[in-house]
């Protein structure tokens, strides 16, 4: 192939890999200074769209007198050539001090000054090394760097508008997907736009959405904790069921967000007592009891429940229906073998065993569940009742919260 081929050949080359209109007129840098075609200027390497500021002639003549020196007054020591570009590369960022200058920027002027033609390779190698050994250099933003003048940090040019935008949706946590299909790009060639803009890593991508997560749901507990205040103004007990009902909010964010303060108002389950024994139904079993035991006893009931030879309801379920194990059996004409009651219970009337339980509850320092009330009794109220008599007395604790909360309405 003739040097004329080949140099048709290089601008055709040029044209299809860096395209640029065919009457872009540029001025030559070199010894001719002439305004040629675009396309009569190299391109660098990996640069789409960059030339050099020499045309290929002046190019070319400075290669052909460059071969035409002795042997003994070129230089063909790689560590000399590489000296001289890593020394020009310091002379031209510190020429620009504080501007950012690009790496193609960098290439033009190392190549304007040197008598040999430097590798891109070489001129970013020796930017690299000038990092680390000149702190007054830094790597501004892709392959841009810049010089501190008088140790202000240079100026960083804008992004264009159209990757400002980018930026602003990968902050928000957008896919590299879902921006390339709103600007038409693939992921890849996203990433690669955000990575030389200074766009954030994945890594900070996924730091930044779980970030927004947890944002989002201290918002929501909070708006759901206020409503809930609200639900509960009249200090009316609710469960969190009833509140979720009366608010809309899911149950699971009630639960999550109660205020702590307001903990004694909150119910276990709705508190309603629901049973499968009828009060005829328990009077019933009691009287079927007593034809096999007389006198009825709670040992002898329990027994025959146990065997299967009567079917009813427990021993505290009956106390809890009818307030103790003689008055239900008197309810059902049958003689009961208990003795009667000479526990200290009966000196308590249902009003005064609430108004010990809504003290237990408002305590700021209980934590006003059934199973720590007696913990709380030995402290407070040593005479009071235990927590089974309670039960024994009103059913359920949500029953019992409900009745003594009442009081304070």
């Amino acid at each position: 192939m003739t040097h004329a081929q080949q140099g048709n050949t290089s601008a055709l080359s040029a044209n299809l890999f860096y395209p640029e209109s065919l009457t872009a007129v540029r001025e030559c840098s070199g010894p001719c200074g002439q305004a040629k075609p675009a396309t009569a200027f190299p391109t660098i390497s990996r640069k789409a769209g960059a030339r050099h500021g020499v045309c290929r002639a002046c190019r070319d003549d400075r290669l052909r007198i460059a071969r035409s020196i002795r042997p003994s007054a070129r230089d063909d020591d790689p560590s000399v050539q590489r000296q001289k570009v890593y020394d020009v590369c310091r002379d031209v960022v510190v020429a620009h001090a504080g501007q950012p200058v690009s790496l193609t920027q960098i290439f033009i002027e190392v190549f304007d000054s040197v008598k040999f033609v430097p590798s891109e390779s070489d001129v970013r190698a020796s930017l690299e090394k000038l990092l680390k050994e000149e702190s007054q250099l830094i790597k501004s933003h892709g392959d841009a760097y810049a010089w501190e003048a008088h140790g202000q940090a240079p100026s960083v040019p804008s992004a264009p508008s159209r990757v400002e935008e980018m930026l602003r949706r990968r902050l928000q946590g957008q896919t590299l997907d879902e921006i390339g299909l709103e600007f038409d790009l693939t992921r890849e060639r996203v990433r690669q736009i955000l990575k030389q803009h200074g766009g954030p890593s994945a890594k900070e991508v996924r730091n930044l959405r779980a970030t927004q997560v947890r944002l989002t749901q201290v918002d929501r507990d909070a708006a759901a904790t206020s409503e809930i205040r609200a639900a509960l103004k009249d200090s009316k007990p609710m469960s969190a069921e009833e509140v979720a009902e009366l608010t809309g909010l899911d149950a699971a964010d009630v639960w999550r967000s109660w205020p702590r303060d307001l903990s004694h108002l909150r119910l276990w389950g709705t508190g309603k007592i629901t049973s499968r024994w009828t009060d005829a139904e328990i009077l019933a079993a009691l009287q079927e009891a007593s034809t096999y035991e007389f006198p009825l006893t709670t040992t002898a009931y329990r027994e025959l429940i146990r065997v299967g030879q009567v079917v009813g309801p427990s021993v505290p379920r009956i106390g809890q229906r009818f307030g103790s194990w003689s008055a239900a059996c008197a309810e059902a004409g049958v003689v009961s073998g208990e003795r009667p009651n000479r526990n200290y219970e009966s000196k308590w009337s249902d009003e005064d065993l609430l108004k010990i339980v809504l003290t237990y509850l408002l305590d700021p320092q209980s934590p006003n569940s059934a199973h720590r009330f007696d913990d709380w009794r030995r402290q407070n109220a040593p005479d009071g009742p235990s927590a089974q008599t309670l039960r024994n007395r009103f059913g359920s604790w949500t029953e019992l919260k409900r009745r003594a909360l009442a009081l304070k309405g």
